[in-house]
């Protein structure tokens, strides 16, 4: 799942951000298949197969066009990336990355269920580590790995996406993804998975990307989104609920300058200042006051000036245009920010939260980073991802322990990630397949130092 401003055919701010999943009995891993496979073991979809939490927002980064990264106001998905002016952001399942130029603290981070990957500044070159039983990290084989490997064959990315159990990059205006591909989310018009990157057909102009539970999309330039993978509660947006396994166009968006992908759902903000969210709805998190799935986007109630969307479990926030943040849908670990634990089908404020220049959202928690580099999280905290030294939820934002100046942010299912501004990458939360990089595969409550980068 950074806050990069894109500049393509439009000026954008570019989110992405965290992802929403299924109703999962509390994130039961969903089974895997082989990197060959085109079984169903869990896919986007829940329910039937155990479900995948997510960070939704897993994903995704913006590239920005030739100004990089975006000062004081950028808010952003999972990444963007800098044109020829560096990258920017945190792509992850959490959303928003800054601009830089050209050095790691503009990498683009790209956060999984239990993996992680970050696309470098300013080679262009990705590496991944943690869990890669779907071919998740990328190298060619399905070996996990406690430390970053590089993904095969992979130069010139401008931002990443992370997905529960697949990654995807922006190379030159295409994307390419790899991992698990039960649902056809990385694109490339078969159901097998794969542990080398794929060419997405049917996508060019594509600036920010982000991946959900079994779901990808990415924005374009001309501001239209396009989506591909699992499509059983609308998510693609599409007017359909058929799978699609190339990339289709999202029905009427028009205007789009950012995106968020979660479990089964999908929110963009646009230029205007309005979202739009689309998919399933079972706990409001499309946010226009009901809970109806929607096949096709629809307006969230009350929202004049959106930036930037980063996309959870089952609910959604926005980054506003004042640095203030509201978040709507289930609210069972406090992840509305609003001192609750009641769900809200319209946005709610966070509370205690200002000045925020990136938003990223994992299944159930949300982390952000203010002007000053300073990191506030709040949500469920059973895995450490708040990064707090306790496991203890939280339904307000509250400080992460020991980080110094952070540039952007990524959010995973069950772990958190950070670039500093001196260019260090840090991660926190459940590290058990190794996703933490940091050589251990155990759960850190408070931030370790990822090696080998």
């Amino acid at each position: 799942m950074r806050y990069s401003i894109c500049r393509a055919a439009i000026l954008t701010f570019v989110a992405q951000a965290a992802l929403s999943s299924v109703a999962c009995s509390d994130d039961p891993k969903p089974a895997t298949s082989s990197s060959t496979s085109s079984s169903s073991g869990g896919g986007a979809g829940g329910e039937a197969g155990g479900g995948a939490g997510g960070v939704a927002g897993m994903g995704g980064g913006g590239a920005g066009g030739s100004g990089g990264a975006g000062g004081s106001g950028g808010a952003g998905g999972g990444g963007g990336a800098g044109g020829s002016g560096g990258a920017g952001g945190s792509g992850g399942m959490g959303g928003g990355g800054a601009g830089g130029g050209g050095s790691m603290a503009s990498s683009s981070l790209a956060l999984g269920w239990d993996h992680s990957c970050v696309a470098m500044v300013p080679n262009g070159n990705v590496r991944c580590w943690g869990a890669n039983d779907d071919g998740q990290l990328g190298n060619g084989n399905n070996t996990n790995s406690l430390a970053p490997v590089d993904v095969t064959s992979i130069a010139n990315a401008q931002a990443a996406a992370g997905g529960y159990f697949h990654s995807c990059v922006i190379v030159d205006g295409g994307a390419k993804c790899w991992g698990r591909n039960t649902d056809g989310q990385l694109g490339d018009g078969s159901k097998s998975n794969s542990n080398v990157a794929k060419d997405v057909i049917g996508l060019d102009m594509a600036i920010a990307i982000d991946g959900g539970s079994s779901h990808s999309c990415a924005l374009r330039s001309d501001g239209t989104v396009r989506c591909w993978g699992s499509n059983a509660y609308g998510q693609l947006g599409d007017g359909t609920t058929v799978d699609k396994s190339a990339a289709v166009a999202v029905m009427g968006l028009i205007g789009a300058t950012s995106i968020s992908t979660g479990g089964v759902h999908t929110c963009a903000a646009m230029l205007d200042g309005t979202a739009k969210c689309w998919g399933r709805n079972q706990y409001g998190e499309v946010g226009d006051g009901t809970k109806t799935q929607r096949t096709a986007p629809t307006s969230v109630s009350g929202i004049v000036n959106a930036k930037a969307v980063a996309v959870g479990l089952q609910h959604s926030c926005a980054l506003l245009g004042n640095g203030n943040v509201v978040c709507w849908g289930r609210n069972d670990h406090g992840q509305l920010g609003n001192a609750t634990n009641v769900d809200s089908s319209t946005p709610v404020d966070v509370i205690g939260l200002d000045n925020v220049k990136q938003l990223v959202a994992g299944v159930r928690h949300n982390c952000a980073v203010r002007m000053d580099g300073s990191v506030r999280c709040w949500g469920q905290n059973a895995n450490a991802q708040l990064g707090d030294g306790t496991l203890n939820d939280k339904s307000a934002p509250g400080a992460v322990s020991g980080l110094g100046s952070i540039a952007a942010l990524g959010a995973g299912t069950h772990h958190t990630c950070a670039v500093s501004n001196d260019g260090q990458v840090y991660c926190w939360g459940n590290g058990t397949s190794g996703q933490l990089g940091n050589g251990m595969a155990m759960t850190q409550n408070v931030p370790v130092m990822v090696v080998g980068l």
